[in-house]
């Protein structure tokens, strides 16, 4: 059902000439969005050099240093609060590193079944500068 949702939305979307970026989709049971998986997230730093020793940048970005690795239901509240002030939701203040200071930041995010996984592998691959495995 839901993708008769979607298929609708992108129709209206595609006949008036916008450009679709994504889509998500669930099915509200009690109050609850059930997706097909989770989301993980990454915020990620553009720097000319790592910003601490053994600092890994993605491959075929030399440049794109891991900031961060989250997964969460609700990924684009997520990495917005990471970026906020508010202090009561676990939030790595990005705000507060100096070594980010003038430096562009990114963000991405897939919705996966296998996020507890992919979150690991990240963190033990790509290790962020701040920031743990979530125990999911």
């Amino acid at each position: 059902m839901q993708q008769k949702i979607i298929d609708f939305l992108e129709k209206i979307a595609k006949e008036n000439s916008f450009n679709i970026i994504e889509n998500v989709s669930g099915k509200i049971v009690n109050n609850h969005i059930i997706t097909n998986g989770v989301a993980v997230y990454g915020i990620l730093v553009e720097s000319s050099l790592p910003l601490k020793e053994n600092h890994r940048s993605l491959p075929g970005s030399p440049n794109l240093y891991p900031v961060y690795w989250g997964v969460d239901p609700k990924p684009i509240s997520r990495i917005l609060a990471h970026l906020s002030e508010y202090k009561k939701t676990g939030s790595v203040q990005i705000h507060n590193i100096k070594e980010l200071e003038n430096k562009p930041l990114y963000s991405g995010v897939i919705f996966l079944k296998e996020y507890k996984e992919l979150e690991a592998l990240l963190h033990k691959n790509f290790p962020p500068y701040t920031g743990k495995p979530s125990v999911g």
